[in-house]
């Protein structure tokens, strides 16, 4: 929420017909885990076929006992080609993940039918129990190496019951999963800096970020990514991180992206908040070999408005299972504290699954909208 009224405000969120589930967090703070400057590596991306829906897959408990449940299992065995494991290092999984049925917990993954490999939790959630609430995390799953073959590789999720909530259906649906594997020194890259802000440099609004970059296969595009506060895109409870997701296996929320040279992209920060610490910014070259290179870090930004200011409030008495169904109504709180009658805009940011489906969404029983995003998908929205 961004430059809003004084005091305690309420969020509701009103529904007579479907159902939305609203994904929205308290506040934490973490290193990344898996954005290591000088990395080399090669994604190989999987987005369907989808086999027992439209635009993702639904992994289902095997042992549920709702009757609808039936009709999603046996789980869907899926492929992935992944022709390249000269001078590999090591290998990680990260996926598109929605907690749809509250309560589903003990998620997993397998390759080539070996071991199951948990997928972690936004354990950043507060209470103890982020199974019990509505999530669109983005989990790294850390396996071998030695699991995965040169060519096509076979991989399955599975999961366990609900924890909370139980209404006999275990499922989670799954968007997107990218597989990076990670090379050697030896492996040929692209290579590259950022050049612009500098180390220790101050930046106003809406500033140009610069890297060179070269490859003897020719430079694909530069993806530039920061860390900073912001909205948390990630859905792990976490507001201050490098700031970015993948849809479908494609980069959003990051900086911007170039894709010719000189490559540069113009920041923009007309709704970034105030920065209470320096901002740090790297860049993912990719070559048209697809390999790509993370370039080192330029640390010590200071972000410095001259004539206006952001502030992020963030929510907090966040329900669990807020799967707001026909007839219901969920609400959370922020403090605004802050003198408006110097504001001149304010913005509601959420993530929504099916938020078409609202009949209200609403800020200290006023209404805003009647509905939000799309039927039946995933939507980031911003509502003036």
């Amino acid at each position: 929420m961004r430059q809003l009224k004084n005091s305690i405000k309420t969020i509701t969120f009103l529904l007579l017909s479907g159902y939305v589930f609203l994904f929205i967090t308290g506040c934490a703070d973490r290193p990344p885990v898996n954005l290591e400057p000088g990395s080399i590596f090669r994604e190989y991306k999987w987005n369907g076929p989808w086999v027992n829906a439209g635009k993702w897959q639904r992994v289902t408990d095997p042992n549920a006992s709702h009757p609808g449940a039936q009709e999603f299992l046996p789980n869907p065995t899926n492929f992935v080609n992944i022709d390249d494991l000269k001078y590999a290092i090591k290998a990680e999984i990260y996926i598109e993940m929605l907690q749809c049925h509250t309560g589903t917990h003990n998620k997993r993954i397998r390759i080539n039918e070996k071991e199951w490999f948990r997928i972690p939790e936004a354990v950043s959630i507060p209470g103890g129990n982020p199974e019990c609430y509505q999530t669109m995390p983005y989990p790294t799953v850390e396996v071998p190496l030695s699991i995965f073959k040169e060519g096509v590789n076979k991989f399955e999720f599975t999961t366990f019951g609900q924890k909370c909530y139980d209404f006999g259906w275990g499922q989670f649906l799954v968007y997107g999963v990218t597989f990076r594997v990670y090379y050697s020194e030896l492996k040929a890259h692209p290579t590259g800096e950022i050049t612009s802000p500098a180390q220790g440099s101050s930046i106003d609004e809406n500033p140009t970020v610069r890297a060179t970059a070269s490859s003897p296969a020719g430079i694909r595009q530069i993806d530039f990514i920061g860390y900073y506060e912001d909205f948390n895109y990630e859905g792990d409870n976490i507001w201050s991180q490098w700031h970015y997701n993948y849809h479908y296996g494609k980069i959003q929320h990051h900086l911007g992206t170039a894709v010719e040279a000189p490559y540069s992209i113009t920041w923009n920060t007309d709704w970034v908040p105030d920065q209470e610490k320096p901002i740090k910014i790297m860049a993912r070259i990719i070559d048209k070999n697809d390999i790509c290179y993370l370039t080192p870090v330029v640390e010590n930004i200071d972000f410095v408005r001259k004539d206006r200011s952001v502030k992020l409030y963030k929510p907090y008495f966040v329900p669990e299972k807020w799967a707001t169904r026909a007839g219901k109504t969920h609400k959370c709180y922020i403090d605004v504290l802050d003198d408006l009658d110097k504001a001149t805009g304010a913005k509601m940011l959420l993530v929504s699954w099916s938020g078409a489906h609202a009949e209200e969404i609403g800020l200290n029983s006023k209404k805003i909208v009647s509905s939000v995003g799309l039927e039946h998908d995933l939507s980031y929205d911003e509502i003036d």
